[in-house]
């Protein structure tokens, strides 16, 4: 479910991928209220050192750290609150993460689910609606997208409240806020129905992908592709509710593959 940042012995922070590393005063703060994170912020300002929320490490970006400041873990303020069957909603705490998250809303009866998720799901939900974290649909917004409200600390420890009928004109901001608004400490989400998805999969060569991107992003709900450096080939991924063909039918012509391309490609649901 993916890898995660972690502290050493001596209380220094780093990414996933290794390439962020900063030591936070006082080790890593896991607050398990809206108060005490509220409390948190209260003594990073007072103090005028920075407060970050750390989460499972997977940004690259230099702005993440708190060196010498306070850091935030909200590895401890993740609970599901309230489901609204009716209006089909889930309003949780922001450090869940989004395979928590799909978890509790596959259990539900109805069962429920997002419209759109990023490819890595193990990191919290504060997180990823901070970022814009997306899927693979053109016709599918970012998961902040299908923030309806929220609730946040702001950089002076006040509680905001954030919605239709409550400083609507944030709601904008706080989707893809990148932190600058404030700690997000609850949220509420728009979610559907379950489905099924069915996926097929194999290469492709790069230039017909290039070529063909804007058909195959409106022939099926997802379409991505990874590419393989050096090869001329990018691995295609084509999802949809409706069962897709297989990817040979799929892809032009392919030649000769390189040998690490060869398997048949995949199907499934």
């Amino acid at each position: 479910r993916g890898s995660r940042a972690m502290a050493d012995d001596g209380g220094t922070w780093r990414n996933w991928a290794g390439n962020i590393a900063f030591t936070p005063a006082g080790g890593i703060h896991e607050p398990a209220s809206e108060a005490d994170i509220a409390a948190l912020v209260r003594d990073a300002a007072g103090r005028r050192v920075p407060c970050r929320v750390v989460g499972h490490g997977h940004s690259f970006n230099e702005s993440m750290t708190a060196q010498g400041g306070v850091a935030v873990s909200l590895k401890r303020y993740r609970r599901v609150l309230r489901v609204d069957a009716a209006r089909r909603t889930v309003t949780c705490e922001a450090g869940i993460t989004l395979v928590q998250l799909l978890e509790h809303l596959a259990d539900l009866e109805p069962p429920l689910t997002l419209p759109n998720v990023p490819v890595v799901i193990a990191v919290t939900l504060g997180g990823a609606l901070c970022t814009a974290a997306h899927g693979s649909g053109k016709r599918s917004p970012s998961l902040s997208a299908q923030m309806l409200a929220c609730r946040l600390v702001d950089g002076e420890g006040r509680v905001v409240e954030v919605g239709p009928s409550s400083n609507a004109d944030l709601l904008p901001a706080a989707r893809a806020s990148l932190g600058v608004l404030g700690i997000l400490t609850e949220v509420t989400l728009q979610c559907v129905p379950a489905h099924d998805l069915h996926i097929s999969e194999g290469p492709m060569r790069l230039a017909e992908c290039l070529g063909r991107v804007e058909e195959l992003t409106e022939r099926f709900e997802f379409f991505k592709a990874w590419w393989v450096p050096h090869t001329g080939y990018v691995h295609a991924f084509c999802i949809d509710r409706a069962p897709v063909p297989p990817i040979q039918e799929i892809v032009g012509p392919r030649g000769t593959l390189a040998p690490e391309l060869t398997g048949a490609g995949r199907e499934g649901s």
